[in-house]
């Protein structure tokens, strides 16, 4: 279910107490700035590297992409059917990739704001998504208990990783992006080869 979109007012407020925690929350050359539960109309905000735009996503079903100046919204992303859950920026800062609890992920071209790919398997709500280091894989995590793995240029799944026996909560992947390392409300922590998915 979408959420009404919020005051300007209110993103604003939300944007400044986000912004408070930048330094604390800088990840992969880029900056994810958590907003406060009690504000979470907007889940999250993304600052690209060189500090041109804003991307945030949330109840709403959008994401929108804004100009960091005048705080206009010169982009908006529309196709997700239930809240997006997370942002994240290509490598080479031209796409970017949102998940959500629709089940599914989706890949957008920045400057056109066109949807390039939506890639479907996860059954239940996605939770987080990693990027490998060259951009042309992504890693998901689902209340759904599994781990998948997708191709970026064609939105095909790759990989399904099993072993979770409960909702799997994030995964990361190591620098050289060979393995995959995810975590669950299960209290377990799993080690996956990316290539040869192997459980350690």
């Amino acid at each position: 279910m979408c959420v009404k979109e919020p005051t300007r007012t209110q993103e604003i407020i939300e944007a400044v107490v986000a912004f408070s925690a930048l330094s604390a929350s800088a990840q992969g050359g880029y900056y994810h700035l958590p907003v406060p539960v009690e504000r979470r109309i907007t889940l999250k905000y993304l600052l690209s590297e060189e500090c041109s735009v804003i991307v945030s996503c949330g109840a709403d079903c959008t994401i929108k992409v804004r100009d960091v100046e005048t705080w206009e919204v010169f982009k908006l992303l529309e196709g997700h059917t239930d809240w997006v859950n997370g942002v994240a920026l290509s490598p080479d800062g031209k796409r970017i990739v949102s998940w959500s609890n629709d089940a599914t992920i989706r890949v957008w071209d920045v400057e056109t704001g066109r949807e390039l790919k939506k890639m479907e398997g996860h059954t239940r709500a996605i939770i987080d998504v990693a990027l490998t280091p060259d951009g042309n894989s992504i890693v998901s995590s689902s209340v759904d208990r599994t781990i998948r793995v997708w191709d970026v240029q064609t939105g095909t799944e790759l990989k399904k990783l099993e072993g979770h026996t409960d909702w799997v909560n994030g995964v990361a992947l190591s620098p050289d992006g060979r393995n995959i390392v995810s975590w669950s409300n299960d209290g377990m922590r799993h080690n996956a080869g990316l290539q040869h998915l192997i459980y350690n």
